[in-house]
């Protein structure tokens, strides 16, 4: 395959629950669901043979598995889940996120190649580790921070991006638990591979940063009025070779006294 999304076409479609633990702060995240890891890895190799990535990777892999007596393929692959994602917060730090089948056991495996930097979070050692294990998603985060918070491992490029997320964390300010969210929520599929979501007030900074000031100032006009919009989700769902999408978008109420409890950051 030529193409990082095809790699989830051999993939049965399920449940995204780590949008539970995403931070009242996320502007977009980006989730997946694979069945079987074997063959998603498989296809993934594929991938990495195509674009002449393969030599280098599993020369990496070698190199940490000798420098720190480890074999990742044998003990950190099978405690691996069945969701990873990243999400991009309002203040524009990158959040990666990978669920484990044994948190204890993974705790241990990466203390063995990582650096402690504070209490709970710590740094890896080496390099493209979830690059090689997960692709795309994390080719940013080549040495990534990272902590455990239940049984979810998440990784950051700097330490103040991992407490400020364990600090929501703690205190439960959870995009999911708000009114609006949740309102948002029931109109979506339980079931897929890839899910995307864009919140709307909290990605102002992010878009204000892509566009020019005359496109951010017309996307603030009446004529566009894309103020109005709380969010927006694109759903794909693998069956055999094709992907079933589902595309929703979602108005604020018009009645400013009838909103919904604040659940963004509304940055200008």
């Amino acid at each position: 395959t030529e193409n990082y999304a095809n790699l989830f076409l051999d993939q049965d479609p399920g449940n995204n629950s780590i949008k539970n633990i995403m931070p009242y702060d996320v502007a977009n995240y980006l989730c997946y669901y694979i069945s079987n890891y074997k063959k998603f890895k498989q296809n993934l190799n594929g991938l990495f043979e195509f674009r002449k990535e393969a030599e280098r990777l599993n020369k990496q892999l070698k190199n940490i598995s000798q420098k720190h007596a480890i074999n990742i393929e044998e003990e950190i692959i099978p405690i691996l889940g069945n969701e990873f994602g990243i999400a991009r917060l309002a203040s524009g730090d990158k959040i990666g996120i990978v669920k484990t089948k044994n948190t204890k056991r993974m705790s241990f495996l990466l203390s063995t190649i990582s650096s402690e930097t504070n209490e709970n979070i710590r740094h890896l050692d080496d390099a493209d580790l979830f690059y090689y294990l997960f692709g795309d998603p994390f080719k940013s985060f080549k040495r990534p921070y990272y902590l455990i918070i239940e049984n979810h491992l998440i990784l950051a490029s700097n330490n103040k991006a991992l407490q400020n997320f364990e600090n929501n964390y703690a205190r439960q300010n959870l995009l999911n638990i708000s009114e609006k969210n949740i309102a948002f929520q029931q109109y979506l599929s339980n079931q897929g591979n890839i899910f995307y979501f864009l919140h709307n007030s909290n990605s102002k900074s992010i878009f204000k940063s892509f566009l020019s000031r005359a496109a951010y100032q017309a996307t603030k006009g009446q004529d566009f009025n894309w103020k109005s919009i709380y969010g927006l989700s694109i759903q794909f769902s693998a069956d055999k070779n094709k992907f079933y999408t589902n595309l929703y978008m979602s108005k604020l109420p018009e009645n400013k006294d009838s909103l919904l409890k604040i659940d963004s950051l509304a940055l200008d």
